[in-house]
């Protein structure tokens, strides 16, 4: 029946196909929909579809090989379109930028997939970038090609460009299915040039003109119309480098490896290529895959505020260790109990009260300091009996101590705790401040700990 089906759509395409007016010759390129231009190429993905579908009758006993799927996606949006003609070289056409069109359901609109196309690294696919770098979706100039002038290296760099933001760009291009280490060769690349002068780059531009035909005395006028400057600028050239990895596809291996570098402000991503053919045209769709081209700004914003988080954090990590220097120094000055403790970033400072599980901690936040004894021992009954035991001894803990005290059992948690605020500024406050917070919070863990000892002394533990 499935058989049956497909015979019958065949015939009712090609009976349209002879009732429709023929269309006058159009160029290779037209053919597939794909304008010269970049608002043709959007138009064009649906012209693409159609002439699929009215020419399947026609030329399905031309195709010799058979596909049995009821679908594929062609996408025409960040797609570098590739045209192999007889082997001779490939003919090139930009598609619309983020956009994909989708071509119908059944045999009628189908375009196969080809792993063996004969699409060579350096010979098709450079030459074709370099041409036509925008098809990886940013506004990029390739400064050279196959550059590799290293004092101890062999290697070369497959296309090295720059942006609009004069970062040195460096593209790395394979032919694998899972881009074998090419992220390592990229890594290594991208730490060779990262050096590289505003002259420099004029110098190998110059060459890489000559080579290509073309005057290499307009090296430094291209570079400087590209990036906008009237004047070349060395502090301003080449402040990062990022790094764009061109594949057949990307296997786990490297993809956890890119996603790990991003997440270390390493601006590094990965674009697919994936060869088609439509009957005789060959043809190569190119997908920008981390990022995801919709995600992109999201990430870019997302990046942006991590990268703020932090700053702040490593600031607030700064200052908090800066106070309990100060902290620590009184306490050695007093030889109290907290003098040999090492000071941190954390917001708490602690130390033991010669009972296990039961420390003398210094906390401090932006606005106010505590002096407290806190409970853990690890059994949350046990430490609601060790307080509840020191608690029947409230009055007395509080006289001795000559202020108030704020008993915290905190019966929804493990722990407990026994604390005084010192509400004479915290770590926000002027740094002229501190040691006036600092002396008055360690006056506070002495008379706590004076206090607390002989309650502690009677838990017998």
């Amino acid at each position: 029946r499935s058989r049956e089906r497909r015979d019958s759509t065949r015939r009712l395409a090609a009976a349209a196909q002879q009732q429709q007016p023929q269309a006058p010759p159009r160029s290779p390129l037209a053919q597939h929909g794909v304008g010269a231009q970049h608002g043709d190429a959007v138009a064009g993905g649906d012209r693409l579809g159609e002439r699929l579908a009215d020419a399947d009758g026609v030329h399905e006993r031309e195709r010799q090989r058979k596909f049995d799927g009821d679908a594929e996606r062609l996408a025409l949006g960040s797609t570098l379109a590739l045209e192999l003609r007889d082997g001779l070289g490939l003919g090139l056409a930009l598609g619309g930028r983020r956009r994909r069109r989708r071509l119908g359901v059944g045999r009628a609109e189908r375009v196969r997939e080809r792993v063996g196309l004969r699409v060579r690294e350096r010979d098709d696919l450079q030459r074709l970038l370099r041409t036509q770098i925008d098809v990886l979706g940013d506004d990029l100039y390739v400064l050279t090609e196959e550059f590799g002038d290293w004092d101890d290296s062999r290697r070369r760099i497959d296309l090295l460009a720059i942006d609009p933001q004069a970062n040195l760009v460096v593209i790395e291009l394979k032919r694998t299915n899972d881009g074998g280490h090419m992220e390592l060769q990229a890594i290594r690349y991208a730490s060779m040039v990262s050096a590289m002068t505003f002259s420099r780059a004029e110098q190998i531009h110059g060459e890489f003109l000559t080579r290509i035909g073309e005057p290499a005395e307009e090296a430094r006028s291209r570079m400087l119309t590209f990036l906008g400057w009237e004047e070349p600028d060395e502090e301003a050239f080449a402040p990062d480098v990022r790094i764009v990895l061109v594949s057949e596809d990307f296997g786990k291996e490297l993809t956890t490896a890119v996603l790990w570098l991003r997440d270390r402000d390493i601006d590094i991503r990965c674009v697919r290529l994936r060869p088609y053919e439509d009957g005789g045209k060959r043809l190569i769709d190119v997908q920008q895959i981390i990022p995801l081209p919709e995600a992109n700004e999201y990430q870019v914003q997302l990046r942006e505020k991590e990268q703020v988080g932090r700053k702040k954090r490593a600031e607030r990590y700064d200052v908090r260790l800066k106070f309990w220097e100060g902290i620590v120094a009184i306490a050695r000055n007093r030889h109290t109990r907290h003098a040999n403790i090492k000071p941190g970033a954390y917001h708490w400072l602690g130390a033991s009260s010669g009972i296990r599980g039961l420390g003398l901690n210094y906390v401090i936040v932006q606005e106010y300091g505590i002096a407290e004894l806190y409970i853990d021992r690890g059994d949350a009954v046990e430490n609601k009996r060790i307080f509840d035991q020191l608690f029947a001894r409230k009055d007395e803990i509080e006289k001795a101590f000559n202020g108030t005290i704020a008993w915290e059992r905190l019966d929804t948690k493990r722990a407990c705790r026994i604390k005084h605020v010192i509400e004479r500024g915290g770590y926000r406050s002027p740094e002229s401040e501190w040691p006036a917070i600092q002396a008055e919070m360690v006056d506070t863990m002495t008379k706590l700990e004076a206090a607390l000892k002989p309650g502690l002394a009677a838990l017998g533990l």
